[in-house]
């Protein structure tokens, strides 16, 4: 990773580098769909069903079978806002949205994993109109768009029902910015609609995901490098959306008596915890390799993907040396590192892409990024550069869906193999050596007695994890790990 990490890196500086003062004025900006954009949309929907079709039959992973356990027994809208979860987040509108799935979806994952297909082709559809809003010429903006829809580091966000907050957090940052735009220039009465609009997108963002907090950056990045702040109307602009975002920062605090989310050993909020070093390392390196080169190493790579890898590299060389103009770069460059800041502490990913969720949002900006420095070249490289792009990142995620359907595999085998050993009511079951992820894949760090008991229609039946040995005399079935063969055997002793 350290050899991405210092590519990536290098490959930003060189643009960074490369900059050209801003002497033209930025394009008019988009003002609505035509017949080749539609065109265009549709071809997005597509490729992301093609790309990801064969996770609509994957199995439920790791937290899925506690999530849907808990969206079929949801107590109402009224706690989400006012009850702390023991997952120390607060997040009423992710929460409301899995209940309402899970009334019609149950305990089937292909229609579990179809919504999230669904959230993600029109996640990458509104970057598409972002792009074409922002100005950007159709081809940038599809290729944007293709980018964020095949980029390597989407699976766990795609495929884990735990990553569905992003999915709707996202979903509701893009609308949010879009409307923002589109009121910028418009008349007072369509203005005043559309900053409403993106008021409403931005809080119900807050309410999905905490990631999204930083939304108000995204807008005051926009008008800055855009004149937006030279006068009054860009300040009173953005009064309300940092005043919705320290109120509900603030009921967040109240609720929770503190930051809340993640804790450490000791019991305090990781966000709180984070050190200089560990930061100063994932925006120096750790956050330029995972978003240029995302491949889990813990597999090994294809011939296919060591191909087109080849041309890959090439193709960010010669993306290197385009003049992009320092507007551009501002905007894109400031977009990624604002919605990477909430998620931080988390983005020490390592080789096999573990937490790869928390980069979803920042994949916008960099999307974007890559977007706009495509269309500085010229017409027959930028066809190469982008054609080398798209065909690595769809070389990867297919790679990267490979450890995922594995895993799923492996996952529905061990839950059959302990359902199986349950013969009545008065069954208990010993689980020994288990692991918590699988390929870089979250296997069963959690879940596993809430997967027994779903193959029971959720009647109690005792599973102990834990690793000790002594008392294994008192369960009536033992099964341990075969970390050879990646299966649960059924054990004497």
């Amino acid at each position: 990773m350290n050899v991405e990490s210092f590519f990536g890196l290098a490959v930003l500086l060189l643009l960074l580098t490369r900059g050209t003062p801003d002497s033209e004025e930025p394009e008019r900006r988009y003002a609505g769909l035509t017949r080749r954009d539609a065109a265009v949309v549709a071809l997005i929907v597509l490729t992301v069903a093609v790309a990801f079709w064969k996770t609509i039959h994957f199995s439920f992973l790791s937290d899925d079978f506690i999530i849907v356990k808990h969206a079929r027994s949801w107590h109402g809208l009224r706690d989400a806002f006012t009850v702390v979860g023991a997952d120390r987040f607060f997040r009423p509108l992710t929460f409301a949205y899995l209940a309402w799935v899970a009334t019609w979806a149950g305990f089937d994952p292909a229609l579990w994993r179809a919504i999230e297909l669904g959230l993600h082709a029109a996640n990458s559809c509104l970057l598409f109109i972002l792009a074409r809003t922002l100005g950007l010429p159709r081809f940038a903006a599809c290729f944007a768009a293709a980018l964020f829809a095949l980029h390597a580091s989407q699976p766990e966000t795609v495929v884990w029902i735990a990553g569905r907050a992003d999915l709707l957090a996202t979903f509701f940052v893009l609308l949010g910015l879009i409307f923002f735009i589109r009121s910028w220039d418009d008349s007072w009465r369509t203005r005043l609609f559309f900053r409403l609009a993106s008021f409403a997108a931005m809080c119900l963002a807050f309410l999905c995901k905490e990631s999204s907090y930083t939304f108000p950056l995204l807008v005051g990045l926009w008008l800055a490098v855009n004149g937006g702040l030279k006068d009054r109307r860009g300040w009173f602009a953005l009064a309300p959306f940092f005043a919705a975002a320290a109120c509900l920062l603030a009921w967040r605090l109240i609720l929770f008596g503190g930051i809340g989310g993640y804790v450490d050993a000791a019991g305090r909020s990781q966000a709180l915890t984070v050190g200089f070093v560990p930061v100063l390392k994932v925006f120096g390196l750790r956050l330029w390799a995972v978003l240029f080169f995302p491949i889990n190493w813990s597999i090994p790579p294809g011939a296919v993907l060591v191909i087109v890898t080849t041309f890959y590299l090439a193709a960010l060389c010669w993306l290197s040396s385009a003049p992009v103009r320092r507007r551009d770069l501002l905007l894109t460059l400031g977009w990624l590192l604002a919605l990477a800041l909430p998620p931080v502490q988390q983005l020490l990913i390592g080789a096999d892409l573990q937490k790869a969720r928390y980069l979803y949002l920042p994949s916008i900006g960099f999307s974007l990024l890559l977007a706009v420095t495509v269309t500085r070249l010229n017409a027959t490289p930028r066809w190469a550069v982008s054609t080398a792009v798209l065909m690595f990142h769809a070389a990867a995620l297919v790679h990267n869906l490979s450890a995922w359907e594995y895993a799923s595999e492996k996952a529905k085998s061990a839950c059959a193999a302990a359902t199986a050993c349950v013969t009545g009511p008065e069954s208990r079951i010993a689980v020994r050596g288990l692991p918590g992820s699988l390929n870089g894949v979250y296997f069963f760090t959690n879940g596993f007695p809430e997967c027994v008991s779903m193959q029971r229609n959720f009647r109690p039946i005792e599973v102990d994890m834990t690793q000790a040995s002594p008392g294994d005399g008192k369960y009536s079935c033992i099964l341990r790990w075969d970390p050879v063969a990646n299966e649960l055997r059924r054990s004497r002793n």
